[in-house]
């Protein structure tokens, strides 16, 4: 359990640079980050914001905690104990629900169905620069939990094409 290891969680209703006062130069995102070794993404962290304590999560991540917690950054790690995405933005919206009224960029990629995985994450990430495209194994029956603000899961069929509509969430 997490919150044996670590300070209390501070609830709050933000999450990175959102929770930034204005004019505020302390970081509350790290996207330099993504590639480096955990343990030292952590140190990083933790010296750069002083008010937050970095807790290293097991690799996959697939389940964050929650509630969102404004004194810790979860950190993500990879196979060889990297740090493979930025820190999950939890949302409680999917795809065009996510926009907001007169916004213009993307939150849905219907045409990506049946375009090679990877070409399809150079895609999104070009018409949407404030998410990351993940994609996931063959098969990916279930999406991750929670929905990520951040994240768009992409889901191959067995020749590594889309299968599924990617989405914001």
């Amino acid at each position: 359990m997490v919150d044996a290891k670590y300070p209390p969680c501070e609830n709050c209703l933000c999450t990175g640079n959102t929770c930034k006062s204005p004019g505020e130069t302390t970081p509350y995102e790290w996207p330099e980050l993504i590639g480096v070794e955990i343990m030292k993404a952590k140190t990083i962290v933790e010296r750069s914001n002083p008010n937050v304590t970095g807790v290293p999560l097991d690799s996959g991540c697939m389940t964050l905690v929650d509630p969102v917690c404004c004194n810790r950054v979860w950190l993500c790690p990879d196979k060889k104990d990297a740090a493979q995405y930025p820190p999950c933005e939890i949302c409680h919206c999917i795809g065009n629900n996510c926009r907001s009224p007169g916004e213009t960029i993307r939150y849905e990629w219907p045409e990506l169905i049946g375009v090679e995985i990877m070409k399809a994450k150079i895609i999104i990430e070009r018409t949407n620069p404030d998410v990351v495209a993940v994609p996931l194994d063959i098969g990916c029956i279930t999406l991750p939990d929670p929905l990520c603000c951040n994240r768009v899961w992409l889901c191959p069929d067995k020749k590594g094409r889309v299968r599924v509509k990617p989405v914001v969430g």
